[in-house]
């Protein structure tokens, strides 16, 4: 790691890319800079995955800024909400004759408001926990990884062969897996709990993916 006035510029140890070319030579693509002039960096090459680019994981000696965590996201019963406000501020005839009784209504329209979107508020829990892969898939999943690194250390084309060979074996086990898990999640969709339409409504209003 190399400093500039308060900028640091840090770079793994070992290459980071390794092209399936045997003729090219492994290089270090990931740089970092960093302007911490109080907090040590250390990038770690982790030799994982079927890319021919290494994840890099940075970690910076530093505690994180504190900061309260992302509030729940919460939806609003607005039928509820029309007969609370209702409730709370009734419809009459206003007859407000100077600023003073304009202000204490106007600070009673607010407040019967607020009360109205407290009551009316509820959390909703989005977070989707995925299940975690077969202990078949892992285990071939490390072979792969295993079959990877014997071929960037070695350069042996029967190696090479074995790793391809592993990367369309695995890619077809997460292929059969997804379809499976999505075939059992669909067969517990039923309009009674109105699970169906909630799935296509999200599929309907999917963001689509922008490429940079």
């Amino acid at each position: 790691m190399e400093s500039y006035n308060t900028y640091s510029i840090c770079a793994p140890d070992s290459p980071t890319h390794h092209s399936y070319n045997p003729q090219h030579r492994p290089e270090i693509l990931d740089i970092a800079l960093a302007n911490l002039p109080y907090s040590e960096l250390t990038l770690t090459n982790h030799n994982k995955l079927t890319s021919d680019h290494n994840p890099i994981v940075m970690i910076i000696s530093d505690s994180p800024i504190t900061s309260d965590p992302p509030a729940a996201k919460k939806r609003i019963n607005w039928q509820k909400f029309k007969q609370v406000l209702l409730r709370n501020y009734p419809k009459k005839i206003i007859n407000l004759k100077n600023p003073t009784e304009i202000d204490n209504e106007v600070l009673l329209i607010t407040s019967s408001i607020q009360s109205a979107m407290t009551e009316c508020s509820y959390t909703t829990n989005q977070t989707q926990v995925s299940e975690p892969l077969p202990p078949r898939i892992l285990q071939e999943i490390t072979i792969k990884r295993n079959l990877r690194k014997d071929w960037q250390r070695t350069r042996d084309p029967a190696v090479k062969t074995m790793l391809n060979s592993q990367i369309s074996y695995v890619r077809n086990l997460l292929k059969e897996h997804r379809q499976s898990t999505w075939d059992k999640f669909t067969s517990t969709l039923n309009f009674q709990d109105r699970s169906l339409y909630k799935l296509n409504r999200r599929l309907l209003h999917k963001k689509k993916q922008v490429l940079h």
